[in-house]
């Protein structure tokens, strides 16, 4: 993968400057190349206490890295490494017709529900997302699947229409995860709407209709291993965003075969001081509702931004499990970018 970095880094400069022409100065030549390439990354870490193992442990989170390449106005190519796990996450190129219609081909994020397109870098809770959003789009969980960031393979098509206020997303999809092929003939759709109600205001619909091929065998959910299997998700929700006020609501739901699950999240962040944010959070999920598997969590936190995306987070949450003790988690975490 290095290598693949390296020559990106270099071919990708020698692109643009063969499309200048042979009569550039070496300024001209710098500053081309720095208008047309972005380069960023961040590292996270932290520590946890859960009250139910008893484990207590300082831990390395990820320590991310992107490209963004401008390769002309309309065109553009973007790659993003993960050195924890030294996987590609993203490798991707996207035309952008016009601002109703752009094509994106190659390895992006999964376009369903809200949670799953916001960066960790940004994201307010230190598990980036609800337990819901995290199963349903292959990020951890999902035994069938694995877990694959939130990401998978394909073809999307999105844009703006109706004056910017409804936003679409409809992808076709290996449904495989990341870096891998797929592993059955059928592809996978979704399709996310957002619609604009207010530049404050925001409604979001998302449908996935998928064919999964799974990876593992799965008693509970009665899945063998290489078999296919029907992976449905829907979910509905909505966002308030003003400059000291942030709520997001959703509610998920899914079904694994014959096995229907859902969740739904609510998460207020609150400008309390300069750079300071108060975090509330609630998340519900209960991944087979056949054995009634529902876990609940109650989370209070803050988080300060302390330089430009750099922060320190703290939180607490209770965990209340159907079929088990309740437990307390405690959680802090430090992010530097880049």
């Amino acid at each position: 993968m290095k290598k693949i970095l390296t020559l990106l880094l270099l071919c990708f400069p020698l692109t643009i400057l063969a499309q200048q022409g042979k009569n550039l100065t070496l300024s001209d030549a710098i500053s081309s190349i720095s208008d047309r390439i972005s380069i960023g990354g961040f590292l996270q870490g932290g520590y946890d206490y859960n009250s139910q193992t008893e484990e207590s442990s300082f831990y390395h989170k990820r320590a991310a890295f992107n490209i963004r390449g401008r390769i002309t106005d309309r065109w553009t190519a973007f790659l993003a490494f993960e050195y924890s796990n030294s996987t590609s996450q993203e490798l991707w190129t996207e035309y952008k017709l016009a601002d109703e219609l752009s094509v994106r081909v190659g390895q992006f994020k999964t376009m369903f529900g809200l949670e799953n397109m916001i960066s960790p870098a940004v994201a307010d809770i230190i598990d980036d997302a609800s337990m819901a959003t995290r199963y349903y789009v292959g990020w951890s969980g999902d035994v069938l699947q694995g877990n694959h960031a939130g990401r998978d393979i394909g073809l999307l098509v999105s844009g703006d229409i109706f004056n910017k206020v409804l936003h679409y997303d409809l992808s076709l999809m290996n449904g495989q995860g990341i870096n891998r092929r797929d592993g059955n003939k059928a592809k996978d759709i979704a399709l996310r709407l957002i619609y604009n109600i207010t530049p404050e205001v925001a409604l979001s619909g998302s449908y996935y209709d998928g064919r999964g091929h799974a990876i593992a065998s799965s008693e509970m959910m009665g899945i063998e291993r290489g078999e296919d299997y029907n992976r449905d998700r829907w979910a509905l929700g909505g966002k308030l965003t003003l400059p000291k006020v942030k709520i997001r609501a959703e509610y998920l739901g899914g079904k694994d075969g014959h096995i229907k699950s859902e969740g739904w999240y609510a998460l207020g962040v609150f400008t309390v001081a300069q750079n300071v944010d108060l975090l509330l959070n609630y998340d519900y999920f209960n991944q087979n509702k056949r054995y009634d598997l529902a876990q609940t969590g109650l989370g209070a936190g803050l988080q300060w931004w302390f330089y430009q995306g750099c922060r320190l987070r703290f939180m607490y949450t209770n965990r209340d499990v159907k079929h088990a003790d309740n437990y307390n988690l405690l959680q802090a975490a430090f992010q530097v970018s880049f």
